[in-house]
């Protein structure tokens, strides 16, 4: 598997440059990020949660854990991770576990950690297992112009 059409749709509509890095197959955003020799704190993951209101993805920096408590306390929402079993029906043309961590490619609103505001580029998974699309920081940052930053990790 390749890019993923949707991811790949998206970042074309908004004229995106992107490079597309090959790694070995990995199981995480960390691991793909040591795979491809880069920062694990430009490596951005994607975590979807959920909620009665529906799902949101979070993006953080793959060396981070997400805090719960903290992104309910600044959305003011009561999230959980979603099931593995509900990614594929959300990211349906992704790998499971290969998490582009651009929700709005997949008509899901996304939260980005604000420490993501520091890092000169960024890397993220393509929805495979084996590629990764780097972005620079300001390629990134307009695409998460219409999205909220909140502080999520400890």
């Amino acid at each position: 598997m390749s890019i993923s059409p949707c991811l790949k749709r998206y970042l074309d509509h908004h004229h995106v440059q992107y490079d597309v890095i090959a790694h070995r197959h990995t199981d995480t955003a960390f691991n793909s990020a040591k795979s491809a020799h880069i920062s694990p704190d430009c490596m951005v993951k994607g975590v979807l949660l959920h909620d009665d209101e529906g799902y949101l993805m979070a993006a953080l920096p793959s060396s981070k854990a997400i805090d719960m408590d903290e992104i309910n306390k600044q959305t003011g929402r009561h999230l959980t991770l979603a099931e593995e079993k509900t990614l594929h029906c959300i990211l349906n043309d992704c790998e499971t576990g290969a998490v582009p961590a651009l929700g709005e490619a997949f008509g899901v609103p996304t939260f980005w950690d604000k420490r993501l505001a520091y890092q000169p580029s960024f890397y993220l998974e393509s929805g495979d297992h084996e590629e990764l699309i780097r972005l620079s920081h300001f390629a990134f940052m307009d695409l998460m112009d219409d999205t909220q930053s909140v502080s999520m990790t400890h």
